[in-house]
């Protein structure tokens, strides 16, 4: 590589040259992690405890594992076969009963959603550092491996180290959670400064669920942000063609290798790595090879240490006593009725679409003002049309739709055999915020063959920046004003 730097180039119609934009495009990290701390902060004050998804399940592993339990626990939960959980203290236990307790008798409209709030602050100033324990079921998080729960691990040893109340705890542990998004999308806009890819990352980024969804206690938001990071840099890589310096790779080796273990189904985009040409990979090529073999290894030690817990996700359904649950009994049924399988896979879109373009606020029923959906789609938009026409291989332009595809299929396949009963009428399970960490790959999937282009000028980069960033500020604080009203304001 050359010592020399690179030349400041001039742009002719506007005079300004790519160092007088520099401050544009670092600043650009900066303006979400403004919107994303204040929104998300103001959400982690206003939203009651435990009331984001999966709230007990995500907290009761994060705990588990502050106290030195990597490996799921296997407990005798009220005799219905294998379950696995853990310990909490009682103090978050009593908490938790309210908070679940008021989320079951939510009153109608227009009355505020929140009961009692006099009992949270009583039950939520309690020691969080409590001796007393109660067992716990979260077989739906179990599995999760200690990766993407180390920001939430932290805020819970910090909170007990300082002897503070259950409330602050909870707090805490999603305020670290909420960093765990913020500073990988950070990187990953560090990463496109410069390119007209930022203003798409940043766009998606900050779709209401997205945000609102990090700022709890959950596993999601650090897979989250390091999915963006890792498309982020294979796009830089693959699609514009730049060479990635020595921290870009190491970032990319160390996502590709953390993301798996995040989710099991994100393995199927680690596999864009290898989409990634050796000339643009600041180390030998041999080291891009190693880093996928030693991904696949870990998610397979950790996929093999926590066999089993997949026949035991659906325990909350209704009908679990009654249907047939399991990996193997599922693919026995639909090699032997294909027919069958395909009248299932047509009805999954006719009955349950709905849940995939999801908008609810955790588990609140809260849902983002459809007015800010389509607004922050708009966004969107407006932020992949500003986007180049990409002129890359055809197996490069492939080798993105096969990733895109299987990754969609792989986690309509993970719930179909371990969520949906054997003989289901569709497959069950699925939730829009699974795809949250894809929505990057996507979007650039359908935009190398049918790419959106703006007026490219000067003006039009300013108009496009302005509307992106306005349209991104507002989407949130909306989604945010409307949980604030309904759930502690009302009529």
């Amino acid at each position: 590589m050359s010592a020399n730097p690179a030349p400041i180039e001039t742009d002719v119609a506007s005079g300004r040259t790519d160092a007088s934009r520099g401050w544009r495009n670092h600043s650009l990290a900066l303006i979400f992690a403004a919107i994303s701390l204040i929104v998300g902060t103001l959400f982690v004050l206003v939203n009651p405890p435990f009331w984001g998804n999966d709230g007990l399940s995500q907290y009761g592993r994060a705990y588990q594992i502050s106290h030195g339990h990597i490996l799921p626990q296997q407990i005798d939960w009220h005799g219905k076969g294998d379950s696995f959980g853990g310990e909490i203290p009682s103090s978050v236990w009593s908490l938790y009963e309210h908070a679940a307790t008021d989320l079951g008798q939510n009153p109608a409209e227009p009355e505020r959603w929140i009961l009692e709030p006099a009992e949270y602050d009583r039950l939520g100033g309690e020691r969080y550092r409590d001796d007393s324990r109660n067992v716990i079921w979260f077989s739906n998080t179990a599995a999760y491996s200690p990766v993407p729960y180390v920001p939430a691990v932290v805020g819970s040893l910090v909170a007990e180290a300082a002897d503070l109340s259950v409330m602050s705890a909870l707090r805490i542990m999603a305020l670290f959670s909420l960093v765990s998004y913020i500073v990988p999308v950070m990187a990953a806009l560090w990463v496109l400064r410069g390119s007209r890819m930022r203003w798409l990352f940043f766009s998606l980024a900050l779709l209401p669920p997205a945000l609102l969804q990090s700022a709890t206690i959950t596993a999601d938001a650090m897979t989250n942000g390091m999915a963006f990071l890792f498309t982020a840099l294979v796009a830089k890589a693959t699609l514009e063609k730049k060479p990635l310096g020595r921290l870009e790779t190491v970032l990319l080796a160390g996502t590709a290798i953390a993301l798996p273990l995040g989710k099991p189904s994100y393995l199927i985009l680690v596999a864009l790595l290898a989409l990634v040409p050796a000339a643009r990979w600041a180390a030998a090529a041999w080291v891009k090879w190693v880093t996928l073999g030693v991904s696949a290894a870990l998610w397979g030690i950790w996929f093999f240490a926590t066999r089993g817990i997949g026949d035991v996700l659906a325990f909350y359904r209704a009908d679990y006593e009654q249907s047939e649950f399991g990996m193997l009994p599922m693919i026995r049924e639909t090699l032997g009725d294909p027919i069958g399988f395909l009248g299932n896979a047509v009805r999954t879109f006719v009955y349950r679409d709905n849940f995939y373009f999801l908008d609810l606020i955790g588990s609140s029923d809260v849902r983002v003002p459809s007015s800010a959906m389509l607004l922050a789609v708009i966004g969107s938009i407006i932020a992949a049309g500003w986007l180049p026409r990409f002129a890359v291989a055809r197996s490069t332009r492939w080798g993105w739709v096969a990733v895109a595809v299987a990754s969609v299929l792989g986690l309509f396949g993970t719930l179909y055999v371990t969520f949906t009963p054997v003989g289901f009428y569709l497959l069950d399970g699925v939730q829009g915020r699974y795809f949250f960490p894809l929505w990057p790959l996507l979007a650039l999937t359908i935009l190398l063959f049918f790419p959106l282009r703006w007026n490219d000028s000067e003006r039009s980069e300013r108009t496009v920046a302005r509307a992106v960033v306005v349209i991104a500020a507002v989407t949130p604080a909306l989604a945010l004003l409307k949980f604030w009203y309904v759930v502690w304001v009302g009529a």
